[in-house]
């Protein structure tokens, strides 16, 4: 049918757009469209039916041009950002940072993302419908619901023509159109210059130059979007919106904006004013936000960085506790900020476009923070750099990856900056999973010489813009290497390994539990000592080094060959030991540090530091003393973990000093204050434990065990490789009952504090019965007495891993391990009080072991000291007690072992006096008590049901009600002297107690 010109020009607008909608004939519809927009103009109705007729002849070319003409006509301002919109609608579930906060914060995902009004509207009409449908217009809750139907009726005069081109949107979108020919061109000349193909002509110019032309036009599209999302305070979306399209054009973004061609500049400055319109959304985005997210309050930490005494009088202490809770809020805002929620998507969206923004070009755009302040370019970068650090566990070998990316981006953008670039500049490259160490090392070596010119020559302030980025590059370095080290040592002491295994899959936010397999960590407390793997103890090194060395040993030893099979190894050779009580156990553990875990019963070597406070306690010149430090052996694995616990704790002392302490300080209580970081906590605290700073470990593992309380039902999850993770628990007993020891064997001024701790442990955990069987049981059998009852000669095996050492070292981790070393620092802490008779109690659990010191004990009674210079002598205070005589009118209520009793015996026969009976009691002579501990023999040998285990828990939970009660009645006392007489006189609670040494650190 042809169009009628002349009828055409006596129409109005509205009868020719009916004329248009009632064609059978697209043709006709087309022509009249066509003759009717040259009389009326840029007619909106006129321009969007051409675009719709477009579409539904498949002339798409034609349908993207006239896109264009919609987008630059203010008319249709609504209509471009709902289509933008709508095309985010169908990605928005597979945007990275809106399925990490769906995941991983849900409640603020509901104030984020959620439309309340929306929500209490669908509930009410959700009344009548089924579960289905609730599923199915779940997204209806969604603000950018609510945002879209407040377009659609801004648009209600275009909503003939919206519906029809929605409907053929599985044909055409112009968004979905113009990425598909982005990327199909960026293909093909990437195919081109493969194949070196040197035959270009002008289309393929213009092709690219099109190409680049489109690219630009999507930038400025979403800019305009987010303009009117900004205007109505939806930052959300803006984020959304700027985060899809640079990973959509990632590639494309560094490419130019790394670019010095000439042509190139144009481009690259468009692209950083996307990038600046996006840092302002951002901005805007946390500071509508970050009030409203609530988070775990800050941890009350302390000071790890001062010498500072533990005791402050009152009026001190409550100016503190005043400051802190006026800091409360403050540290919440900072704490909020440092957040995952927000440095995702500003990691995500700077960079590595931030490392090629000049500072004078940030500064211009002036951008406020919360506290009205203007944000610098370095501030952007730091938030960049937290988002690595602010991971609370599934650290992978890509997470350290990325880090490692950023770093070397980093140092690399600021070679520019140094008038004099040596070769350590130069060459700086970074390595944190092979030689994190290394890393380190050159990043002093690089600021060590050509650190720039006076101050005072025209080049100044390249030097201080120089030595301003060499300061960030350090935090950032050192700090990336002691959450690195931290974790790869927390790895090893709950799963046997430090190696960072290559994970096969990629996960973001919570795991997909199709892709990975999940093992509990849980610690299987039934393990005997002997299966874990500690070279002293087993031959496993022997058997991994058969092929790696030349000489081979026969050591037909049967004892217990754990020093010299140590040293063997020390030199590189292998021992094939036919000790009787080992090689099964060596065959069984020969691989397990290497192997994934198939079933949950299978347990890798675990360790743990310990330290005999016992020879820290009464050695009193080092110098005489023979340590034994050099001839302790660790495995392969157990070196390795000791390689990252001194970088970590280098690593602190590197930023516990100018010019890195106060951003240390600051990370510490905002990025790594909380207690998912309790592992970083621990290897801190291990690492000072290790090298001998008692105090500061001390404190470190207090604020530790009030931070796994807070975790309660909270597991860490540990990628072990081969896409398998460990779920662990940080509550489990037997890793708590290693904190509560560590915080005993530390506490070394506190004496009485150290005791209620390591009694808990000892109410808690389990102490084998006896049993007169096998070498395989928990106890073995001491000669017989003159008595000869084996019951009350048995004895708990005493740990394989003691050595003459001053200094911390690493032994096994297993509940037998922790049991020993509980009972062992129990004693010792009672050697320092004076407690004569409880060191007795404990002496009997592992009586071989503790024999000789016994026998001391006799022998300052008897007034005959020991003189043998390899003892350890006892506590001064021990020496003067017993001057006076031995007491302890318990001692028929706990002391049952046949040996002692004959000794005291002895000693009664030759005159001496034992106060060891209840006040109620008296006796006129020493053959009358020899007479008592005789019945006494008779009676408790008669008791099948009387051992050891037995009675050591009854004497714990006596002495732990009678330390509590103690405690309770000192810490009344204190607080009713501090009522009294608040006159800033030092009250503070110094324990009343006997504290022969102070460490000196």
């Amino acid at each position: 049918m042809m169009v009628d010109n002349e009828e055409i020009n006596s129409l109005s607008i509205e009868n020719i757009l009916e004329r248009i909608n009632q064609s059978s004939n697209i043709n006709e519809a087309k022509s009249l469209c066509l003759f009717a927009s040259s009389l009326f103009d840029n007619n909106q109705y006129l321009l969007i039916q051409r675009y719709l007729i477009s579409i539904k002849e498949r002339d798409f070319d034609i349908s993207i041009q006239l896109f264009w003409r919609l987008f630059n006509n203010n008319s249709f301002k609504e209509y471009i950002v709902l289509v933008v919109l709508k095309f985010l609608e169908k990605e928005i579930e597979d945007l990275e940072y809106y399925d990490f906060i769906k995941k991983n914060y849900r409640d603020q995902f509901q104030k984020i993302f959620i439309d309340s009004d929306d929500n209490s509207t669908n509930n009410n009409n959700n009344n009548n419908n089924s579960s289905n449908e609730n599923k199915k217009d779940k997204r209806l809750y969604l603000k950018l619901n609510s945002i879209l139907n407040k377009l659609t009726k801004s648009l209600n005069h275009l909503s003939f023509y919206i519906s029809e081109i929605d409907n053929l949107n599985k044909f055409f979108n112009p968004i979905t159109f113009l990425l598909n020919n982005i990327n199909n061109n960026n293909n093909s000349n990437r195919n081109n210059n493969n194949n070196k193909n040197k035959n270009k002509n002008n289309d393929d110019d213009d092709d690219n130059n099109n190409n680049n032309n489109n690219f630009l036009k999507i930038l400025e599209l979403i800019q305009k979007s987010c303009q009117y999302l900004n205007e109505n305070e939806n930052y959300e979306y803006s984020i959304l919106l700027y985060l899809l399209i640079k990973g959509k054009f990632e590639n494309k973004i560094s490419t130019f904006i790394k670019s010095s061609k000439k042509e190139d500049q144009d481009i690259k400055l468009k692209i950083k004013r996307f990038w600046f319109n996006g840092i302002q959304s951002l901005n805007q985005y946390k500071n509508k936000y970050s009030s409203k997210i609530e988070i775990e309050p800050p941890l009350p930490m302390k000071s790890y960085f001062d010498d500072e005494d533990d005791h402050y009088d009152q009026k001190q202490q409550q100016q503190q506790q005043q400051q802190k809770d006026e800091d409360i809020e403050k540290h919440k805002k900072g704490l909020t900020s440092e957040i995952e929620l927000f440095l995702l998507p500003t990691n995500r969206f700077c960079l590595p476009i931030i490392f090629h923004i000049e500072n004078e070009e940030f500064e211009q755009l002036n951008i406020k923070g919360n506290s009205g302040s203007s944000i610098s370019k370095l501030e952007i970068v730091d938030q960049c750099w937290k988002y690595y650090i602010c991971k609370g566990d599934d650290i992978t070998d890509e997470s350290i990856l990325e880090i490692q990316k950023f770093l070397q981006e980093f140092a690399d953008s600021g070679k520019h900056l140094k008038r004099h670039q040596n070769n350590s500049i130069l060459n700086f490259t970074i390595n944190l999973l092979s030689n994190p160490e290394k890393a380190r090392n050159d990043y002093f070596d690089r600021n060590s010489e050509g650190n720039g010119g006076d101050e005072n020559d025209e080049n100044s302030q390249e030097s201080n813009d120089s030595y301003e980025f060499e300061i960030h590059l350090g935090i950032y370095l050192l700090s990336s290497l002691l959450y690195i080290s931290s974790w790869r040592y927390f790895k090893f002491l709950v799963t046997g390994s430090s190696n960072i295994e290559k994970q096969n899959i990629q996960t973001i936010g919570t795991l997909k539990k199709n892709q990975i397999l999940l093992f509990d960590a849980n610690f299987n407390t039934s393990s005997s000592s002997s299966s874990n793997g500690i070279n002293n103890n087993n031959n496993n090194n022997n058997n991994n080094n058969n092929n790696n060395n030349n000489n081979n040993n026969n050591n037909n030893n049967n004892n217990n060959n754990n020093n010299n099979n140590n040293n063997n190894n020390n030199n590189n050779n292998n021992n094939n030991n036919n000790n009787n009580n080992n090689n099964n156990n060596n065959n069984n553990n020969n691989n397990s540090s290497q192997q994934t875990y198939h079933n949950q019963g299978q347990q890798a070597n675990l360790s743990m530091i310990t330290h005999q406070v016992l020879y820290y306690s009464n050695v009193d010149d080092e110098s005489s003393f023979d340590d034994e430090f050099p001839k302790i052996v660790f495995t392969k694995q157990q070196t390795e973990a000791i390689k990252h616990l001194t970088l970590c704790m280098e690593c602190f002392n590197d930023l516990n000093q100018e010019p890195w302490i106060n951003d240390f300080k600051k990370i510490l209580s905002t990025t790594w204050n909380n207690s998912k970081f309790y592992w970083l906590y621990n290897s801190l605290a291990d690492s000072h434990y290790y090298y001998e700073s008692y105090s500061i470990s001390l404190k470190y593992y207090k604020d530790i065990k009030t931070m796994i309380k807070k975790l309660d039902g909270a597991n860490t999850l540990i990628p072990i490789g081969d896409s398998k993770k460990r779920l662990f628990n940080p509550n489990d007993e037997l890793w708590f009952n290693r904190l509560l020891l560590n915080i005993g064997m530390t506490n070394h001024s506190e004496i009485e504090d150290s005791i209620i701790c390591l009694l808990e442990i000892l109410i808690s955990i389990s102490i084998p019965p006896p049993s007169s069987s096998s070498s395989s049981s928990s106890f073995s059998s001491s000669n017989p007495s003159s008595l000869n009852n084996d019951i009350f000669n048995q004895q708990l095996v005493p740990s394989k891993h003691t050595f003459k050492t001053i200094k911390p070292y690493l032994t096994v981790f297993s509940e037998e391990e922790i049991l020993f070393w509980c009972i062992d620092t129990l004693a010792t802490c009672y050697e320092r009080l004076g407690m004569v008779g409880e060191i007795t109690v404990l002496y009997q659990a592992y009586w071989n072991y503790y024999k000789p010191r016994f026998y001391q004990i006799i022998n300052e009674i008897k007034g005959t000291p020991n003189q043998n210079p390899n003892l350890i002598p006892l506590s001064n205070l021990v020496k003067k007690d017993l001057q006076i005589g031995y007491f302890f009118p318990r001692f028929f209520d706990y002391i049952i072992n046949i040996e002692m009793l004959e000794e005291f015996c002895f000693i009664l026969n030759k005159g001496f006096k034992l106060d060891i009976l209840q006040r109620n009691q008296t006796v006129s002579s020493n053959r009358e008590m020899i007479d008592i501990i005789k019945r006494h023999i008779t009676i408790t040998t008669s008791n099948n049901n009387l051992t050891i285990p037995i009675l050591l828990k009854q004497f714990f939970n006596e002495e732990l009600d009678h330390f509590l009660i103690k405690k309770e009645n000192r810490e009344k006392q204190y607080s009713s002297s501090n009522t009294a007489n608040n006159s800033g006189v030092n009250n503070s609670p110094i324990h009343n107690q006997n504290t022969d040494v102070e460490m000196n650190e």
